[in-house]
C-alpha cells in the first residue's frame, strides 16, 4: 500500500495484518509495482526517487535517481528485469533492474507523465500525461510514439488488456477510453462517472474493466459493449486492482478488503459486514442478475 507517510505498507492478504513497512523515501509515496514473481517491489516518491526493495526481508535493493522532478507512476516488465518510471520533469525512463542503469529515456510528453504500463509480452509500453495524450512506445526500436488522442483532461491512469488488444485509459475529463491497440483507434468511451478517474484495471478475463473515481464510486464495465454493469461502495478515496483469481483489491477507508469480481460481482459472504455494516449481500446473492 502506498501512502502519505513516507512508507510502504506491506499486509498479509488473508489475516489483514501489517507484514512490513518499508523507510526510505522522503515525501509522499505516489505509486508501486510488484514484480511479475512477487520477490521485488518498487515505489515511486514526490522526492524523485524510484526504490527497489526484496519484498521477504523488506531489504532496499536499490535507489534509482534520474528524474530532475516528482514521480508520479512506476512499472515493472513482464519479464521482471525493466522498470519505467514517468516523472513530473515529462520523462519517462527505462531502467534495467539488474545494474539500475538507465537504459532509456523516453521524451515526448510535453506535460507530467500520471502513468505507465507495459503491454503484457514486454514490447510496448504505454504512457499517459497532463498533455491530454496517451503515447504507445515501441520498445524493440527507437521509431516515433503513436499519440492516441480524444481525452479533453490529463491521462491518469493506462492499462492493457491481458491479451494486450485493448488499451484503457483514464481520465480528469471524467471519462475512459478503449482503445484498440492494433488501429489506435478508440472502441469505446465510458462515461458515468461524475469526477476524475483515479486508476483503471482489466480483469484477469479481459471481459471487464474496473475504474475508481474521485467521485467515490468505483464502476465495472463489460468491455465488449461499454455498458457499465454495476456500481459500487462510495468511498471517499481509495484505489483498486485485480488479483489473477478474480477478485479485486479495495483500499482507502473500507480497511482493504478483498470482494469477489467475477461472475458478475459478487461479494463473498461475511466479509462486508464486519468493514462496512450493511453493505453484505445475502447468502453470495449476485449484484446483477
Amino acid at each position: 500500500m502506498h501512502t502519505h507517510d513516507y512508507k510502504v505498507w506491506l499486509w498479509r492478504r488473508d489475516a489483514n495484518e501489517t507484514l512490513r513497512v518499508l523507510h526510505g523515501h522522503s515525501d509522499h509515496i505516489t505509486d508501486v509495482a510488484f514484480s511479475p514473481d512477487g520477490r521485488m517491489l518498487a515505489s515511486a516518491s514526490i522526492d524523485s526517487m524510484v526504490r527497489l526493495w526484496r519484498t521477504e526481508t523488506a531489504d532496499s535493493l536499490a535507489v534509482l535517481a534520474g528524474h530532475k522532478n516528482a514521480v508520479r507512476s512506476v512499472a515493472i516488465g513482464p519479464d521482471g528485469a525493466t522498470l519505467a518510471s514517468g516523472s513530473d520533469d515529462r520523462t519517462i525512463r527505462l531502467w534495467n533492474v539488474s545494474n539500475t542503469n538507465t537504459a532509456r529515456v523516453l521524451i515526448d510528453h510535453e506535460g507530467i507523465v500520471r502513468s505507465v504500463a507495459f503491454s503484457p509480452d514486454g514490447a510496448m509500453l504505454a504512457s499517459g500525461s497532463d498533455d491530454r495524450t496517451v503515447l504507445l512506445w515501441s520498445l524493440a526500436d527507437r521509431r516515433e510514439p503513436r499519440t492516441l488522442r480524444g481525452h479533453d483532461g490529463s491521462v491518469s491512469s493506462v492499462a492493457f488488456s491481458p491479451d494486450g488488444t485493448l488499451l484503457a485509459s483514464g481520465s480528469d475529463d471524467h471519462s475512459i477510453r478503449l482503445w484498440d491497440v492494433a488501429t489506435a483507434r478508440i472502441s469505446h468511451v465510458l462515461r458515468g462517472h461524475s469526477d476524475a478517474i483515479v486508476s483503471v484495471v482489466f480483469a484477469p478475463d479481459r471481459a471487464m474493466l474496473l475504474s475508481n473515481s474521485f467521485d467515490s464510486t468505483v464502476r465495472f464495465w463489460d468491455v465488449r459493449t461499454g455498458a457499465c454493469l454495476a456500481v459500487l461502495l462510495k468511498l471517499s478515496e481509495g484505489w483498486v486492482a485485480f488479483r489473477p483469481d478474480g477478485r479485486y483489491k479495495l483500499g482507502g477507508n473500507v480497511a482493504g478488503g478483498f470482494w469477489h469480481a467475477t461472475n458478475l460481482c459478487r461479494f463473498e459472504p461475511g466479509e462486508l459486514d464486519a468493514l462496512v455494516p450493511g453493505l453484505r449481500i445475502p447468502d453470495d446473492e449476485p449484484l446483477l442478475p
